[in-house]
C-alpha cells in the first residue's frame, strides 16, 4: 500500500542557498550556490549524498541540466555581484570527474543570466527562457542550445510576464504547453510554445 508520509532523507554535504537541482533516473543532482563549488548527487538507491566533483567557478542559481545521464552541464549563474556568461561541463564517465568550461559559440551574445528555465528539445538542445540579466529582467529572447555543436542560437520571442526559476526545467503538459513555479511572483508560470519543434 501507498503511504502518504513525508519521510526526511540525510543533509547534504555541504549546505548552501541559491542553488540548482536536476533529478533524473536515481539520483538527484545539486550544484551551485553562495560561496560553494561543490556539486553532489543523492544516490535513491543507496540513500547516500556522494561528491561528484568542484565547479571551476562558484556561481549562484545556475541553469543545472544532465545531459543522457553521461554529462553535467551548469548554464551561466551568479557569482558575488558578477553575472557569468560561461558554461561548464562534467564528463559522468569519466574515471576522475572533473569539471571544465566548454567553449560554445558565437563567444560575443551576451549570455550572462542567472535563474533562466529550459525546455528540452527534440534536436539534442534545449531552449533557454526567462531569468534575468543584471539590470533587467529577459522576457524576450530565447537562446537555443545544441548539444551536438556547443552552438547558441538567439531568438526573439516575447513573455509576457517577468519569469526566474529556482528549478530549471519546464515540465510539458500537453501538446506544446509548459509550466514550472515562477519564484519572481509565487505562482505558477505557463507558456505555449509556439517554435517550431522538429521531430
Amino acid at each position: 500500500a501507498q503511504s502518504n508520509t513525508m519521510i526526511s532523507l540525510p543533509d547534504l554535504l555541504t549546505e548552501r542557498a541559491n542553488h540548482s537541482s536536476y533529478l533524473i533516473g536515481d539520483h538527484l543532482y545539486v550544484s551551485g550556490g553562495t560561496g560553494v563549488t561543490m556539486i553532489e548527487a543523492f544516490d535513491l538507491k543507496s540513500y547516500k549524498w556522494i561528491k561528484i566533483c568542484d565547479l571551476v567557478s562558484e556561481r549562484e542559481n545556475p541553469l543545472l541540466y544532465v545531459k543522457d545521464k553521461k554529462y553535467i552541464y551548469n548554464f551561466f549563474g551568479v557569482k558575488g555581484k558578477e553575472f557569468l556568461d560561461s558554461v561548464e561541463r562534467v564528463d559522468l564517465s569519466s574515471k576522475v570527474k572533473r569539471s571544465e568550461l566548454l567553449k560554445y559559440t558565437p563567444s560575443n551574445m551576451n549570455l550572462k543570466l542567472s535563474k533562466a528555465g529550459f525546455i528540452e528539445m527534440k534536436d539534442n538542445g534545449i531552449l533557454i527562457l526567462g531569468g534575468t540579466f543584471k539590470n533587467a529582467f529577459n522576457n524576450n529572447i530565447f537562446f537555443h542550445f545544441n548539444f551536438d555543436t556547443n552552438e547558441f542560437v538567439e531568438i526573439k520571442q516575447d513573455i509576457q510576464d517577468n519569469v526566474t526559476f529556482h528549478e530549471s526545467k519546464l515540465h510539458k503538459l500537453k501538446d506544446e504547453h509548459y509550466s514550472n513555479f515562477n519564484s519572481q511572483n509565487q505562482q505558477f508560470f505557463k507558456m505555449t510554445l509556439q517554435i517550431e519543434d522538429d521531430e
